[in-house]
């Protein structure tokens, strides 16, 4: 195989309203979460759109807690989703001028996020 072949751009795997979808991930029941830079969505197995959000998501990735809880980070702001709905349970904005894109959970089911300063904050 060439270098040329190797560096071939690949086509998405999918499109959100216009948006690259950057990842899939696969979820109990056969569903599938879509993550863009501007979107996150539920679709069902056959591909329909189950609910959708619109938001600026960076490059962080969803995270799910021990019962199945949808934690997602956008820019500015941290926030628990029900996953079945979409809807949010809570969101934690830190005002902080410089939030990174960084969501992590602890064992114990902590939320911890990080802001460009090198500092972690547990937010629960």
């Amino acid at each position: 195989m060439s270098i040329r072949a190797l560096l071939k751009p690949r086509e998405p795997i999918a499109r959100l309203n216009g948006s690259v979808c950057r990842e899939a991930l696969p979820l109990p029941g056969g569903d599938t979460l879509l993550l863009t830079d501007a979107a996150l969505a539920r679709l069902d197995p056959q591909g329909q759109v189950k609910w959708s959000k619109h938001g600026e998501f960076g490059s962080s990735r969803p995270q799910f807690g021990p019962q199945g809880e949808l934690y997602v980070a956008e820019v500015s702001r941290v926030a628990r989703l029900e996953a079945e709905t979409g809807e949010p349970v809570w969101t934690y904005d830190p005002r902080l001028e410089h939030h990174s894109h960084d969501l992590a959970l602890g064992p114990g089911g902590e939320v911890y996020t990080s802001t460009d300063k090198s500092r972690a904050l547990r937010l629960n």
